[in-house]
């Protein structure tokens, strides 16, 4: 994506992106606190503050989003509590959802 996104398009992205990382660690991984979180995912709390669904931050990267999206993955597949298939489709799903609200609905133009 070209240039930077607006305040409002920053702090949609970043409010989905919220509620997909808080649904993660505490559905899948049983996480409720950023203290928890902080400690399982090595992620420093200041970051960790903007992902907070009650009340997210702003001037969260990509990049940093996607480290915690892999650090999650990474302590699902060590623990094994998941299957792999099952691992694979949830964080597909929500890479999926906050690319979507990054980057936009993408509607492809007919056939190839």
């Amino acid at each position: 994506m070209a240039g930077k996104l607006s305040p409002e398009r920053e702090r949609e992205w970043i409010a989905i992106a919220s509620r997909v990382v808080a649904r993660l660690l505490k559905d899948e991984l049983g996480i409720d606190t950023r203290r928890s979180a902080e400690r399982c995912l090595g992620i420093n709390s200041r970051t960790l503050a903007k992902l907070n669904p009650d009340s997210p931050g702003t001037g969260l990267q990509w990049e940093t989003l996607e480290k915690i999206l892999y650090r999650i993955e990474a302590v699902l597949r060590f623990e094994g509590t998941h299957d792999e298939r099952e691992i694979d489709s949830m964080m597909s799903q929500a890479r999926y959802e906050i690319s979507r609200s990054y980057f936009g609905e993408y509607k492809p133009k007919g056939k190839r």
